[in-house]
């Protein structure tokens, strides 16, 4: 399983009502992250097309309700942002405890949107990733 950019399931959502804000300060947090540019937040009409899936996806990371349940048993590898102001390293590696299998955690160089602007390191990683469980011996054989 590859995770990225969102902290363990387990720990709280730092911030759980983003997607409450009124629009002005929703779209100044979407600014912040520095995932959407500019031309889009200051477009009224692709933005009234675009913020109620944003909100979406908002909502459902702020209204998520964990439940302890027994750790995957498949690996987990997590990516994080070194500057992401949204998911720390700690809050990273706490994705360990989900699993009973491997876990691995790459850190790379951007903030929240590092899959945009790292993305050749980031498919190198996975790439990584992928050839080293599928040269595992026992994998060799579902093949």
């Amino acid at each position: 399983m590859f995770v990225s950019a969102h902290h363990a399931p387990q720990i709280p959502n730092p911030e759980p009502g983003i997607y409450q804000l009124p629009e002005p300060e929703f779209v100044e947090k979407l600014r912040c992250l520095n995932g959407t540019s500019d031309q889009v937040l200051k477009n009224s009409d692709l933005m009234a097309l675009m913020l109620p899936t944003l909100r979406a996806d908002f909502t459902i990371c702020g209204t998520y309700q964990y439940a302890d349940d027994a750790p995957l048993d498949c690996p987990i590898s997590a990516f994080g942002g070194m500057q992401d102001p949204l998911a720390h390293h700690d809050q990273l590696v706490a994705w360990r405890e989900q699993t009973s299998a491997d876990f691995s955690l790459r850190m790379i160089p951007g903030g929240h949107f590092f899959i945009h602007t790292s993305q050749p390191l980031l498919l190198w990683a996975i790439s990584q990733e992928l050839r080293q469980w599928l040269a595992q011996p026992e994998l060799a054989r579902c093949w």
